[in-house]
């Protein structure tokens, strides 16, 4: 008898399951090649995109997928949103993943570089130099 639990278990690594988390990474490396030949293309107009911030409501710091993040410009408790962070909200709704942007440590100048795109790992390693721009917001 097949209970709960055990569909469960079967449904996890079921061929279709499978299938969904290949188009899932393929999705994700699609976004990344993207953003990083647009980077390619014209850095500068990349690298502001992805610095700049808008207002943005409560309700939309509410989403549960878009990432916003405190506005530390504005009197009060407000917020604002970025590019990066309205990207995420589209692909961690089809993927489960997101992507960061890969700053290096600053040069002699202090100033930092922003290399290209990664697939974002909370808490991960980042002694590669990159560090996720957009936060979740809490």
């Amino acid at each position: 008898m097949k209970t709960k639990a055990n569909s469960r278990n079967q449904n996890a690594t079921s061929p279709r399951r499978k299938r969904a988390r290949v188009g899932s990474m393929r999705l994700l490396g699609v976004v990344l090649a993207t953003l990083n030949e647009a980077y390619k293309s014209d850095a500068a107009a990349i690298h502001a995109l992805i610095c700049n911030r808008v207002p943005c409501n409560k309700k939309l710091a509410n989403h549960p997928t878009v990432q916003v993040e405190l506005n530390t410009v504005a009197s009060g408790k407000s917020y604002a949103v970025g590019m990066l962070g309205v990207l995420n909200g589209v692909v961690e709704r089809m993927t489960g993943e997101r992507v960061a942007a890969s700053f290096r440590e600053p040069n002699a100048d202090g100033k930092c570089k922003l290399p290209g795109f990664v697939r974002y790992t909370p808490n991960g390693d980042l002694s590669h130099g990159a560090s996720p721009l957009a936060r979740r917001n809490g």
